[in-house]
């Protein structure tokens, strides 16, 4: 039997195609990619196959066909046969935390160790993503619906949970589909790829703005002495020192729960610190992992003007974000509707506006395809020019190797090299 079946399946919202004349085959016990760049609808595409749309976006209508395991999505999710892991990990949570979770779903939560009782909100990415896969698997499901992973997964994590996904296809007809920009990693693991569009700008960035500036010679933004945080009764960030000066980006680098979440919010004055100080010299900007719950007008091009208002700047300031950060195709959408890598973007505009001395990012590259890598960088580059100073979390080698200095942080005990 086929697991999914559609023919000229199109997406519409408000008469616009959002996904446009699909034909897909997967058949059951395989592993399918469904790649494109940041907006082409891949996300959208799993909700189709979830059942959730057009069943709880209501204002989503359908054209063409699409079938799972021979019959209506919305069935198949009804039967349990489906599982879908969204990007934003926080939205499929209602519990306080994973066991509350598990509690509601009747499933036994002896297996999920020590983090079963830790409050959701304390949990990194990479920990709530593992979890949801874990809870999939123990629900039984026959489909699993899995979006962006490799911008939540450290490359360790992300080989595990693919290796894993084989072994269950290849042994229990478990069958898999992964949307994510990336295709590079899921050569060796996939049956078949889907390209629900093509970037017309397919180039690797650039990264010579690493080597182009010897920076570290402005003065300081920042200063970290003994920073000591605590998780319950567990410390998990122990010691930490930093100095930051103006004209440089310094990456907190590390594998998923190595603590560079709750390290970058305490820049950022968020949470509570157990001991040491922070010293901070000059205006902050925090873009988190999520900052599409920030979004608080109507459209995208509102949300600029909101911020061209807080901070004083001109109507040009305006136009100039927007064509920076490639927003002028979506200016009329309400923020809540669009990409994760195109909610990225508006929250790096929205930065750009504000001209903060010091910009700290959370998984800076988490939903974005390459040509918005590249205006990532572009704006880092800017950024480094005008003598601010940049801090980004990741467990991407990539956007490590981009800083000027890497402090990589270890597991478990949390220490810290440079």
């Amino acid at each position: 039997m086929k697991a999914i079946e559609a023919r000229n399946l199109s997406v519409w919202v408000n008469g616009r195609a959002v996904v446009g004349g699909v034909d897909l085959d997967v058949e059951e016990g395989t592993i399918a990619l469904i790649t494109g760049p940041s907006g082409s609808g891949k996300t959208t595409l799993l909700k189709v196959l979830a059942g959730y749309i057009p069943n709880v976006y209501r204002l989503h209508s359908l054209s063409g066909s699409v079938k799972v395991f021979g019959g209506r999505p919305i069935d198949a999710l009804a039967g349990g046969l489906v599982g879908y892991i969204p990007q934003d990990t926080w939205s499929f949570f209602i519990g306080r935390s994973i066991c509350d979770e598990l509690a509601a779903l009747g499933v036994d939560g002896s297996s999920y160790g020590e983090l079963c009782s830790v409050p959701m909100e304390m949990l990194s990415d990479g920990e709530l993503y593992d979890s949801l896969l874990k809870l999939s698997l123990d629900l039984g499901v026959r489909l699993i619906l899995v979006d962006e992973p490799s911008t939540h997964l450290d490359s360790k994590r992300m080989k595990r949970v693919m290796d894993k996904f084989r072994d269950l296809v290849d042994k229990e007809k478990l069958t898999v589909v992964v949307a994510d920009h990336k295709h590079w990693g899921y050569m060796d693991y996939v049956d078949t790829v889907v390209e629900v569009a093509r970037d017309s700008r397919d180039y690797e960035p650039s990264r010579s703005a690493a080597v182009h500036y010897n920076c570290c010679c402005g003065e300081t933004i920042l200063k970290v002495d003994n920073l000591w945080i605590r998780r319950g009764d567990k410390y998990i960030v122990k010691g930490f020192n930093l100095e930051l000066r103006e004209g440089e980006v310094v990456a907190l680098y590390g594998r998923n729960g190595s603590g560079k979440t709750t390290i970058i919010k305490a820049l950022a004055g968020i949470g509570r610190v157990e001991r040491g100080s922070i010293r901070r010299f000059g205006s902050t900007f925090y873009i988190p992992q999520r900052p599409v719950y920030w979004f608080s007008t109507s459209s995208v091009v509102e949300e600029l003007k909101l911020y061209s208002k807080i901070y004083s700047r001109n109507a040009d300031t305006v136009d100039m974000a927007a064509e920076l950060f490639n927003l002028s195709k979506i200016a009329d959408r309400d923020p809540y509707t669009v990409s994760v890598g195109e909610a990225r973007r508006l929250s790096l505009a929205l930065s750009y506006i504000a001209s903060p001395k010091m910009l700290l990012l959370d998984e800076p590259v988490l939903g974005l395809d390459k040509s918005s890598i590249e205006i990532l960088y572009s704006y880092l580059d800017m950024v480094r020019r005008s003598g601010g100073c940049v801090v980004m979390a990741t467990h991407s080698r990539s956007a490590a190797d981009y800083a000027d200095r890497v402090v990589e942080l270890g597991v478990g005990v949390h220490e810290y090299v440079e």
